[in-house]
């Protein structure tokens, strides 16, 4: 239940399905919300469209909720590579914050080119991220992780995090503001 899907629909009629059970190292879980975000982006610069799959339900080690982001390459063929998806969340080395459950990380995405290269860049909301900023700590106050891409993909080098306790950003830090 709520374990959730992606479908792929191409121009020639073919039709695939994704879910966490047909991705290496990822199990379908009861709630786990797969796909509730999605972001489409050249993140390896090879002229194919990749996706970026949110699952903000996932358990993690971290705990319940914690959320993950799967991003799916295309290569070749023009259909999306299962075997060879990269995963990420705030457990992955260089990605900022700390893997917390309810964080959901991923529940919230968007690509375009934020201009470190001429790959698309990935932006993932973790709308219930607590954290410290200025020695004050704020529950749910959310922020929003930018991985950037390359021509490996994407990659933490240059990654930046934006809340609303970053210089010059609009609003207040606050509790749920998510």
């Amino acid at each position: 239940l709520d374990a959730g899907a992606v479908f792929e629909y191409h121009s020639d009629g073919l039709t695939r399905q994704y879910t966490q059970r047909s991705l290496p190292g990822v199990a379908a879980e009861q709630g786990d919300r797969f796909g509730w975000a999605l972001a489409v982006g050249d993140f390896d610069r090879n002229g194919r469209a990749d996706l970026a799959i949110g699952t903000p339900n996932e358990d993690t080690t971290a705990g319940s909720d914690a959320g993950i982001v799967t991003v799916l390459s295309s290569y070749g063929t023009g259909v999306l590579d299962t075997q060879s998806a990269k995963t990420w969340s705030q457990a992955s080395t260089g990605v900022p914050g700390a893997a917390e459950a309810g964080d959901r990380f991923g529940a919230a995405l968007a690509a375009c080119n934020l201009g470190n290269s001429l790959a698309a860049d990935l932006a993932i909301g973790v709308p219930l991220e607590d954290f410290t900023a200025g020695g004050l700590t704020r529950s749910n106050a959310g922020v929003v992780d930018v991985l950037y891409g390359s021509t490996s993909g994407l990659t933490t080098t240059g990654v930046q995090d934006w809340s609303q306790a970053t210089t010059s950003m609009l609003g207040g830090f606050e509790t749920n503001d998510q």
